[in-house]
């Protein structure tokens, strides 16, 4: 059983502006950051995991302290990259709040503020550039395409280890609109012929 001293606080943590990358990997793996648990094995696994992603470390907030790896996360940035990039079973707590901040208004803007989104998801294809005159375009085929750059487009050839799994693309798929019963279909349809097949 845990001691109410590793509880972790959701409500005063999820207030927060920005987390440290200490603080994501703490909250990430169920640990409260402030307490003396935040050291453990776990927490700082994930903390390297933060590290040594090229899509997390475009997901920084703020560059002021890059050197001293003192970097700082929005909190439901750090959360879409553990859930759809790297498949963690996030708390039910971190995933009400990533869901319900999915909808505010500064949310896509805080994406866009982020290297990761400005260089991905938030450079439009001929379609989304012109939508007058390339009507033909469907929703669906839009979001297979953002799912393509989303998902792959950090993705080394050579490292299986940065391959999603199909599953997370789905999920993503299915919570963008596109219905069950495609997702599966989609999610193979986008992943490149050079992708882990163990990852499927």
């Amino acid at each position: 059983m845990n001691d109410q001293k590793t509880v972790v606080d959701y409500a005063y943590w999820l207030k927060m502006d920005l987390w440290t990358i200490k603080e994501a990997a703490s909250l990430l793996s169920s640990v409260e950051p402030s307490s003396d648990s935040s050291s453990l094995a776990i927490p700082s696994k994930v903390e390297k995991m933060i590290l040594t992603s090229l899509a997390a470390k475009k997901l920084i907030a703020d560059f002021s302290s890059v050197e001293t790896n003192e970097v700082s996360f929005y909190p439901q940035n750090i959360i879409e990259w553990a859930k759809f990039q790297k498949g963690f079973r996030i708390t039910e707590q971190l995933d009400d709040f990533y869901k319900e901040s999915k909808q505010s208004d500064d949310y896509h803007q805080r994406m866009a503020d982020c290297y990761e989104y400005q260089d991905i998801q938030n450079q439009p294809h001929a379609a989304e550039k012109n939508n007058e005159t390339e009507v033909y375009i469907s929703e669906a085929l839009t979001k297979l395409n953002q799912a393509a750059r989303k998902f792959w487009a950090n993705a080394d050839p050579e490292d299986k280890e940065t391959h999603p799994k199909n599953e997370a693309v789905e999920e993503w798929l299915i919570e963008e609109g596109l219905p069950k019963t495609y997702a599966p279909q989609a999610a193979t349809i986008i992943r490149p012929k050079w992708g882990a097949k163990g990852r499927r």
